[in-house]
């Protein structure tokens, strides 16, 4: 599976929505943060979703912070988000006894 980081910043354009042929786009922070302070950011992150959808491709919409953000955001039918909201970055050991050795511990 392929996804296409950090979309609607930088060097990223519509051309790679088509090649290399991602399967999931994730938008980048700043595109988020943007969207829940202006209307007509939020707006433009809609219609993008819209057409993401359209394309029978998934997106990810990243830094989701808060519930209020959230709450805001799962309005646009997003297929994944990530963000603090969730979790923050932590060490691969961290990471493992957390998500991983606890999984075991109730599948045991």
């Amino acid at each position: 599976m392929l996804a296409l980081d950090d979309f609607g910043t930088g060097y990223s354009n519509f051309h790679y929505l088509n090649e290399p042929n991602p399967e999931i786009i994730k938008t980048d922070r700043s595109f988020t943060a943007e969207a829940i302070a202006d209307e007509k950011e939020y707006c433009l992150l809609e219609q993008f979703c819209s057409m993401i959808h359209n394309l029978n491709l998934k997106i990810c919409i990243e830094g989701v912070e808060n519930e209020e953000e959230w709450a805001k955001i799962r309005q646009l039918d997003p297929d994944y988000t990530q963000g603090f909201l969730w979790g923050r970055p932590c060490s691969y050991e961290d990471f493992r006894k957390q998500f991983v050795d606890a999984e075991q511990l109730i599948i045991d």
